[in-house]
């Protein structure tokens, strides 16, 4: 039987969205299922990690990364058996996202720069992995990378987005054409002004609106959590303000997503105003319990999730599914749509 795990004020995982189902992070502290969190399994056994990412194609099919006690990287397809990336060791969560071109995983190397590789799906749904390719540049960092398909018209798109080593936030795209063979085009890394964290950031496409977000949390454990935002191919980023305070400073990586639903969920509505003169005149804040209490369309839900990593976010379509692992390492998955349904 699932225990009921009661929500805690100190905040330690973000959640973050834009006029969306969905965001809240309550979680199980021992080895079950609770609050709709459910085991996240590979071969019919709960995956066990402190790293874990996931992400679903549009036909849902769902691939898990993760790295295993060695810090080698594990993955698998559809829960299904799960295969050792040779030629990659970390310290930190990879990410796994779906571009147009197919499949792609990042990580950060032990050397600190970040890789990427694809794959191909074989008919009985076993994998053939791809090689590793450094990002080229001075990309480097010590934080897991973060990642979003930007589903663009000119072909494979993504945006990255990582701390680098001066603590400063970075963003960099990437491009190949249809017809074109290779690595693609990488830009320069452009960072936000007046950026910097303690920690990772995250990354986000808004498909109803074809912006980019990126959020992340302040430097010297600071308790605000902070977002830049642009229209997708902008040279720059927006000024970065602070979109909440949380109720302590416990806080680390902040994970984002969008759906195309503007249904908001688990938030407590305060009064609406004027979003051009006074959407960035406060920022939002946050009940005992960790949802707002007073904002606008911005949806910020923090929640205290007892793991190495926070949790990560990953949108499809509508749905928006959660994963992370317990203080035991025993990885849980939970979709957060059924939630909006409850309104």
């Amino acid at each position: 039987m699932s225990k009921k795990i009661g929500r805690r004020s100190s905040l330690s995982a973000t959640a973050f969205a834009v006029a969306l189902s969905v965001l809240v992070v309550p979680f199980a502290t021992q080895a079950e299922a609770a609050n709709g969190w459910s085991p996240e399994l590979s071969n019919g056994s709960q995956v066990h990690t402190h790293r874990i990412s996931q992400a679903r194609d549009p036909n849902n099919n769902l691939v898990d990364v993760w790295l295993d006690g060695q810090g080698s990287i594990n993955i698998a397809y559809n829960n299904r058996r799960a295969q050792t990336w040779t030629g990659a060791v970390s310290a930190v969560a990879p990410r796994v996202v779906y571009t147009d071109f197919g499949w792609r995983v990042f990580h950060t190397g032990t050397d600190g720069h970040i890789y990427y590789a694809g794959f191909q799906v074989n008919s009985d749904q076993t994998l053939t992995l791809g090689s590793w390719q450094q990002i080229p540049g001075n990309v480097t960092t010590s934080r897991a990378p973060a990642v979003t398909a930007l589903h663009g018209s000119h072909g494979e798109e993504w945006m990255l987005a990582y701390r680098g080593n001066d603590a400063r936030i970075y963003t960099q795209y990437h491009t190949r054409g249809s017809g074109q063979q290779g690595q693609g085009t990488f830009n320069t890394p452009l960072p936000i002004a007046s950026a910097t964290s303690d920690h990772g950031p995250d990354v986000a496409l808004n498909p109803a609106s074809n912006g980019i977000s990126v959020i992340w949390t302040g430097s010297n454990n600071s308790p605000n959590v902070w977002e830049s935002h642009q229209t997708y191919g902008s040279p720059s980023w927006s000024p970065a303000r602070s979109v909440v305070t949380a109720p302590g400073p416990n806080i680390s990586e902040p994970a984002i997503a969008f759906t195309v639903d503007t249904r908001i969920a688990e938030i407590v509505v305060g009064s609406f105003t004027n979003g051009d003169a006074t959407y960035y005149g406060a920022p939002e804040r946050l009940s005992s319990d960790g949802l707002i209490a007073a904002g606008g369309s911005h949806v910020v839900i923090n929640e205290q999730f007892e793991t190495n990593d926070p949790p990560v976010l990953s949108p499809q379509g509508n749905q928006i599914w959660g994963i992370g692992t317990d203080p035991n390492g025993n990885a849980f998955y939970k979709n957060f749509t059924h939630d909006s349904d409850e309104l």
